[in-house]
């Protein structure tokens, strides 16, 4: 039957295509259509697509557990479902968890692994710029963006309005990633702090405050390089001599705070490992 041939109202099941893609297909009556205006499901999230499946993402795919998810593969399932599903860590195969699609988009990975949303590099570098930068709280993160969701920092200097960010290889590869996290340097930067950003190799700089380094750089010259950009970029929060003061040690000032900051998430880590019956071991 053609258009023309169908009543625009009828309550009689109709079967549609949308021009998104060819596996858009559905069935709705012509009523809800006009009256109620109801479209395409798959655009809409509600119905699985080659446009909208976890099969997108092949990190988040890669960690799909597909025995412990009845069987469900990645290509069956909708990205961003409130459904919790079962994952598998990438770093720790015996690490195992539920969470929705929705939090895995959003950067939630395994609660065992990435609990304190941390890494050994980021509390280190911390620990580096808070010896050359008096008042650096370490543990302030949360960020409220008004009118909008808060945002989290790895390093936030809020009274300076400054964020550091270290982007380790692993966790920020891809496009995706890429995206996400222009889109939050843009939207700090919008709300008046200076970003910058540490790209491990091969991430590329994504603004020309970025600095970057290789994992295996001593952290206290990562630290070094920060504070140049720190410098040249904020001579009202740090003056280049004093920059230049800090590089000449040649070693890292802040171990004692980091080691100690680094056992506290430990024990943390451990606790939260144990109530979810995994290994504690973290790194």
């Amino acid at each position: 039957r053609t258009p023309d041939q169908i009543v625009a109202g009828t309550p009689e099941k109709l079967w549609w295509t949308c021009p998104v893609a060819p596996d858009h297909r559905w069935q709705a009556s012509g009523d809800s259509r006009v009256r109620i205006g109801s479209g395409c499901p798959a655009c809409a999230g509600l119905q699985v697509s080659v446009t909208n499946s976890l099969a997108r993402f092949p990190e988040l795919a890669a960690q799909f557990d597909v025995d412990a998810n009845d069987g469900l593969t990645p290509e069956q399932v909708v990205a961003g479902t409130n459904r919790k599903l079962w994952w598998a860590c990438p770093v720790a195969p015996d690490h195992r968890w539920a969470a929705s699609g929705a939090n895995r988009l959003k950067g939630r990975g395994c609660p065992a692994c990435a609990l304190v949303a941390v890494s050994i590099r980021e509390v280190r570098l911390a620990a580096e710029l808070a010896a050359a930068l008096p008042g650096l709280d370490v543990e302030a993160r949360r960020i409220v963006m008004p009118g909008s969701r808060a945002l989290e920092a790895d390093i936030l200097d809020r009274e300076r309005r400054l964020v550091v960010e270290y982007d380790g290889s692993y966790w920020h590869a891809g496009e995706d990633m890429e995206r996400r996290d222009r889109v939050k340097t843009a939207r700090l930067t919008e709300a008046g702090y200076t970003v910058i950003r540490v790209r491990e190799a091969p991430l590329a700089p994504i603004t020309a405050a970025d600095v970057t380094c290789s994992e295996e750089d001593p952290i206290h010259l990562v630290a070094a390089a920060v504070l140049d950009r720190i410098a040249a970029l904020r001579p009202d929060l740090l003056a280049v001599h004093e920059a230049a003061v800090y590089r000449r040690h040649g070693r890292p000032l802040g171990n004692v705070d980091a080691e100690t900051r680094l056992a506290e998430l430990r024990r943390r880590a451990a606790r939260t490992a144990a109530e979810l019956g995994s290994d504690p071991t973290l790194w």
